[in-house]
């Protein structure tokens, strides 16, 4: 005869053996990845745009349509989520108490950067050869920020450094290694890359948007060498500095002479090989949007810069940066209202309710229906001023 012990051992072994390969549930009814689809295919308001607007159509169906499969991938929109996932750090000083203001990214953000950057300068490249190259470079942005908006932000000012940079005389080859199709994340002199990057460092905490309130002061670093083309020292501080891995920033200063901004190009090596020490990073930015791209708070302690342009014309001379960073804008808007109506319809069509699927039930086809017609006048108008971006340009 068992005894209690025994007995209460031998039932649960049983319970145990009933139960072992027993699953607690399944699931179903659940939507899957939105992966492996072409989103220029698939995305019928920007085809019909560029065949509205494109001058060389069959062509730019064709590189568009390779791109937005490269861009639709499993390998490449996972690369998107891990930059997301992963935010960038700051290491302002190494082991050894030496200041190296350094921004590290996760191995995707490269990923992601070489895949943009490869497109980002295609305008400018192609231009004499291919008369809507612009309108075709503004495509690939769309495409590119179903992938991740956050590194939609350096390729934009990139590419909206390019047509400052070509019309001022002494910066050729900062306009070559910028339309390189290649990206090199390394922080080293310019002069160990083929291919660079650019940001924009304006705002400044008493002034915002209105750069005349900018205090920032630039010295010459020689007296008898002023002006234009020449090298300056900045004292400051940049409220909102994006991407502060940028080879190169175009930035606002006053010099002693002229209360108005100047333009200058700040660079994170000196010319020299030595690191601008001057050029340092308080804090990233712990902000609302996305998360993949750093933004930072800079002060400039005499940080080592260029002038470029006019003397007291900086704000003439940067504008058209900004102008072009705002088309990008509306770009990138346009195309996130896109992805996520084409996850609505992908989830909504793969999971049911009541008896339906979600996309067919009266309330959510009435919104879905909505959110389509928003999100393709999105589209046409982004393309549309991208259309006429180009024209301006080629004129």
């Amino acid at each position: 005869m068992l005894s209690s012990s025994s007995k209460n051992s031998h039932f649960f072994r049983n319970v145990f053996n009933r139960f072992k390969h027993h699953k607690t549930h399944e699931v179903f009814n659940q939507s899957i990845p939105l992966v492996n689809f072409n989103i220029y295919d698939e995305d019928v308001s920007l085809k019909r745009s560029m065949k509205a607007f494109s001058k060389n159509y069959d062509n730019n169906n064709k590189v568009l349509s390779d791109h937005g499969k490269i861009c639709g991938s499993e390998d490449i929109i996972n690369a998107g989520i891990l930059a997301e996932a992963n935010r960038p750090t700051l290491r302002q000083f190494d082991e050894y108490g030496h200041r190296i203001d350094v921004v590290d990214f996760h191995p995707s953000w490269d990923k992601i950067m070489a895949l943009g950057k490869l497109n980002v300068a295609y305008g400018f490249n192609n231009e004499n050869t291919l008369k809507d190259a612009h309108l075709t470079r503004c495509a690939f942005s769309y495409l590119q920020n179903h992938v991740d908006p956050g590194h939609g932000c350096p390729l934009t000012m990139t590419n909206a450094a390019i047509p400052v940079l070509k019309r001022i005389k002494g910066c050729e080859t900062y306009v070559e290694k910028l339309c390189h199709p290649t990206f090199d994340g390394r922080n080293v002199p310019m002069e160990y890359k083929e291919t660079i990057t650019a940001g924009m460092s304006m705002t400044e905490k008493q002034g915002g948007s209105d750069v005349r309130k900018n205090t920032s002061i630039a010295i010459p670093c020689d007296n008898n060498k002023i002006g234009e083309g020449n090298e300056y020292f900045i004292t400051g501080h940049k409220w909102f500095t994006s991407a502060p891995m940028c080879d190169i920033f175009l930035t606002l200063a006053k010099t002693p002479n002229v209360d108005t901004p100047s333009c200058f190009i700040v660079p994170r090596w000196c010319p020299d090989g030595t690191r601008n020490s001057g050029f340092k990073i308080m804090r990233l930015k712990d902000k609302l949007g996305d998360r993949s791209n750093a933004s930072s708070e800079v002060e400039y302690d005499h940080a080592y810069a260029t002038m470029i342009g006019k003397e007291g014309k900086g704000i003439k001379t940067i504008i058209e940066m900004v102008q072009s960073t705002r088309l990008d804008c509306a770009i990138g808007s346009a195309s996130t209202a896109k992805r996520a109506i084409m996850e609505a319809l992908h989830h909504t069509s793969n999971r049911s309710a009541f008896g339906s699927k979600l996309v067919e039930q009266p309330a959510m086809t009435n919104l879905l229906l909505d959110l389509c017609v928003e999100s393709e006048a999105h589209t046409l108008m982004a393309m549309y001023m991208s259309h006429l971006f180009n024209e301006s340009t080629i004129a």
